[in-house]
């Protein structure tokens, strides 16, 4: 489970990189 959470965080986290870095 802990996984599970971890690896949606880095999607988000990365998803968000990508949008700021997009801009």
């Amino acid at each position: 489970m802990l996984i599970v959470i971890l690896c949606f965080f880095m999607f988000c986290a990365r998803s968000i990189m990508i949008k700021h870095y997009n801009t």
